[in-house]
């Protein structure tokens, strides 16, 4: 168990990942992924880390994969068609369990390995252009669930997308989501049919919306968010524009007249 650092390019003199000045090259990955070993960290420098290949695997077990300063580390693409994934968490099941924490996502696609339950929190999801790819998040595959906290999410799209195909039983709490939906067709997910608490969602427009997540939510907030999310659930609000700072560049803190702090539960 140890830390290991990575950077876009490594180090200038020496690349060996025992600190950010001297980190490996994201090319090489693999390295930090065995110097930091189960229960190790892997640092993401801040920068900006370009995927040119269809999948990007972090998937070591046991592994935290962080941003060396939350937020300061952008994984993205230049192929905007090329639907480009970067997949999480643990190929089969066996050894222990992986945390994504921090990073920001551009662009890409996010699969999870829920073989073994991982945890994703604290990172943002961002698109800065319309893009069309089917799932935007997703299980890749296995049973366990995963733990998705504390994430914010903003995104345009075109056509028909599922925007989450996370269906099984997990913890969804504390994310925010802004979708700026309405150059799409349909704006759909199938999440969790209980157990989503202290989320914030809001769409730009309502009458695209298929979401219907409403009923398996408490203590959450849903402003524009389709017809199936004006009512149910427990303890949620309904028609209350969040009042997030700045949606439509990715800033969605609450402004201090929101009507959603203090407005969630803390167990």
């Amino acid at each position: 168990m140890a830390n290991s650092y990575v950077s876009p390019t490594g180090g200038a003199s020496t690349q060996d990942g025992l600190s950010a000045d001297t980190a490996y090259p994201f090319s090489s990955i693999a390295s930090a992924e065995s110097d930091a070993g189960t229960g190790g960290i892997v640092y993401f420098v801040d920068g900006t880390y370009t995927i040119s290949s269809s999948s990007t695997f972090l998937t070591d077990p046991g592994i935290t994969y962080k941003s060396l300063t939350r937020h300061g580390a952008k994984f993205t693409t230049t192929n905007l068609a090329g639907g480009h994934t970067i997949y999480f968490g643990q190929t089969s099941a066996t050894g222990a369990s992986q945390i994504v924490d921090g990073l920001v996502f551009e662009n890409l696609r996010f699969g999870i390995y829920a073989n073994v339950k991982p945890t994703i929190q604290f990172c943002k999801f961002e698109s800065n252009a319309d893009l069309s790819m089917g799932e935007y998040i997703f299980v890749n595959g296995g049973s366990a669930g995963y733990n998705f906290y504390n994430n914010s999410i903003t995104t345009s799209f075109t056509g028909t997308v599922n925007l989450f195909y996370l269906s099984q039983s997990s913890s969804f709490e504390r994310n925010s989501f802004h979708f700026g939906n309405s150059n799409a067709t349909s704006l759909g997910a199938n999440l969790p049919t209980s157990g989503m608490k202290n989320n914030i969602w809001m769409t730009t427009d309502a009458s695209k919306s298929s979401l219907n997540i409403a009923s398996a939510s408490s203590y959450s907030c849903f402003f524009q968010a389709g017809s199936s999310n004006t009512s149910g659930g427990s303890n949620n609000l309904f028609a209350q524009d969040p009042q997030f700072v700045d949606p439509t560049n990715g800033d969605l803190r609450l402004r201090p007249n929101s009507p959603c702090i203090n407005a969630g539960t803390a167990s």
